[in-house]
């Protein structure tokens, strides 16, 4: 039985929207990124990190990352070391975590920004989404040893310009002042594009598609018989991050980890071949981020005392 085959049983059981019938790429046809193996760095400390959705990395600190939970938790951000140890846990006053999927860290004007994705939705059912951004905190700031709540600096409040999606892969390009979002559940993906606004007020905006990206390798005939993450969910994207100067942007998968490199537009650079960066297989991969030199990443997972990975890029 050929790929086209097993593409057509997968889309068929698992009810997957697929928009291109193009033969879908191996990890096999892919060069290696020049990434070394994936180092150990710690366990996540805080145990009520326990289902790591988004990190990001400092763009105060050198030796912090920023994480958050998945949809069922509070509003809250994670301070965690470049061990995993827990460096204060901080409450974002007046936000809601519908479905928090992905955090990224950027600069504007001077000013160190987080933005929050709440664009989780599994059934596709959610018109509006929100992003919210607020000012990074400090975390050698503290009122009498407890961390101060932190306030919203904005909110952009979008639609998908062809109806509702599930979308846990969200990066900022401050480079060209754009925000992107990466679909999970269809096959392909699909990449889709806003405005970096700080603070829109109460328009609506609309996330303009940008492109199909059939450039993730989509599973391989033994991996469709294994468990859904490892096998017939591989491909989903559950990450997404771009390097502080524009160039390179990473995309995580529930089972790998791609690398592309800027050529032209995003348009562009989604329809050409990634480079494939060796990860380690997690429970269930949710995280990767840039650390604050824009070139070694971090990785890690959803469950209790999570692992954390850093990868090193090559000299």
């Amino acid at each position: 039985m050929n790929k086209k085959v097993y593409l057509v049983i997968y889309v068929l059981l698992y009810n997957i929207t697929i928009l291109s019938a193009e033969e879908p790429l191996q990890i096999q046809d892919l060069e290696s990124a020049p990434y070394d193996q994936a180092v150990l760095a710690g366990y996540l400390e805080n145990k009520k990190l326990d289902e790591a959705s988004g990190i990001s990395g400092s763009r105060i600190h050198n030796d912090v990352l920023w994480l958050l939970n998945d949809s069922g938790n509070k509003a809250k951000i994670f301070a965690v070391g470049m061990d995993g140890s827990d460096r204060g846990t901080f409450i974002v006053e007046g936000a809601k975590n519908r479905d928090w999927e992905d955090l990224a860290s950027f600069r504007l004007d001077n000013t160190s920004y987080l933005l929050i994705a709440d664009t989780g939705d599994n059934d596709a059912v959610h018109k509006l989404n929100t992003l919210y951004l607020i000012k990074e905190p400090d975390v050698k700031k503290s009122i009498g040893g407890k961390k101060p709540d932190i306030k919203i600096a904005g909110k952009i409040q979008f639609v998908f310009e062809d109806g509702p999606r599930d979308c846990e892969a969200v990066a900022v390009d401050v480079a060209r002042v754009k925000i992107l979002l990466l679909t999970k559940r269809t096959v392909p993906p699909m990449l889709y594009e806003l405005p970096l606004e700080l603070n829109p007020g109460n328009k609506t905006l609309i996330a303009k598609r940008l492109t199909k990206v059939p450039t993730i390798p989509q599973p391989s005939k033994e991996e469709l018989q294994m468990e859904r993450r490892f096998g017939i969910h591989s491909a989903w994207p559950t990450a997404m991050d771009i390097s502080a100067d524009g160039r390179v942007a990473v995309v995580l998968t529930y089972k790998n980890a791609f690398m592309y490199e800027f050529n032209t537009s995003w348009a562009i650079t989604f329809t050409q071949k990634p480079k494939h960066i060796n990860i380690p297989l997690l429970i269930q991969s949710e995280s990767l981020c840039f650390a604050s030199d824009g070139r070694t990443l971090y990785l890690t997972s959803e469950k209790q005392a999570a692992p954390l990975y850093r990868i090193k890029k090559k000299k």
